[in-house]
């Protein structure tokens, strides 16, 4: 297994979003994006891949999701399921910096997002899930975790 410095890598990226993606995954069946919004940033189109479903996770601040005459504004630790459909347009309005992750898989079978994306309702709490039991703990050995002369992970 590697792992993957995604504030690292984003940095080489130039323009605040990094795709982990096929080339690197050596798979075409998922991938993943981070990225960053500067404070007050507005009008960053974000497109979910043709083929796939995604999920959207702000992990820092809050932005605006716009996308056909629907918005709402997702927070840290929110995240909504995009559908097919025109491309989104995030902003953020803060004087703080937002950050988000998106993971992307292949649609398979009867398995197809939404056509159109709901707006989410305004209730705290409104798009949590059922917690699930906890997984078996994974051993150690399974991991090829590499790191540089200055000690952070690879």
């Amino acid at each position: 297994m590697k792992i993957y410095n995604l504030p690292r890598l984003l940095e080489t990226s130039g323009d605040g979003v990094y795709r982990l993606g096929p080339d690197e995954l050596k798979t075409g069946a998922v991938e993943l994006l981070y990225a960053r919004l500067g404070p007050k940033e507005a009008g960053r189109a974000h497109s979910t891949p043709t083929g796939k479903a995604e999920i959207i996770c702000v992990i820092k601040g809050a932005m605006r999701v716009e996308r056909a005459g629907s918005a709402f504004t997702v927070s840290a630790g929110e995240a909504f399921f995009s559908g097919a459909g025109p491309a989104f347009t995030f902003s953020n309005p803060s004087d703080s910096e937002a950050a988000y992750i998106s993971a992307a898989g292949h649609i398979n079978g009867t398995t197809q997002p939404p056509k159109d994306l709901p707006t989410p309702p305004d209730k705290p709490g409104a798009h949590t899930a059922p917690h699930a039991a906890p997984k078996a703990a994974v051993e150690a050995s399974e991991f090829d975790i590499t790191r540089d002369e200055t000690g952070a992970i690879d």
